[in-house]
C-alpha cells in the first residue's frame, strides 16, 4: 500500500506541472490586464471624421470620460 500514496502523490505533482505549463501558454497566447491603465510616452489616436484640429479642450495628464 506504500505504493499507491506514493502513486498519488506523483500524479498530483504531475497535474501541478501540467496545469503550470498549461496557464503559462494561456497567458502568453492572450494577454490582458485588470487595471485598465495604458503606460506609454505616446498613444496613437484616430479621429472619427478627417479634418484639421481647432481647438483641443484637456491638458497633459488630465482625466477625461466618454461623452
Amino acid at each position: 500500500m506504500k505504493w499507491l500514496g506514493r502513486l498519488i502523490a506523483l500524479l498530483a505533482i504531475v497535474a501541478a506541472v501540467g496545469l503550470a505549463v498549461w496557464t503559462l501558454y494561456v497567458l502568453d497566447r492572450r494577454p490582458r490586464t485588470h487595471d485598465a491603465h495604458l503606460f506609454a510616452y505616446s498613444a496613437g489616436m484616430a479621429p472619427e471624421v478627417s479634418g484639421r484640429i481647432v481647438a483641443l479642450h484637456v491638458t497633459n495628464n488630465q482625466r477625461v470620460k466618454r461623452g
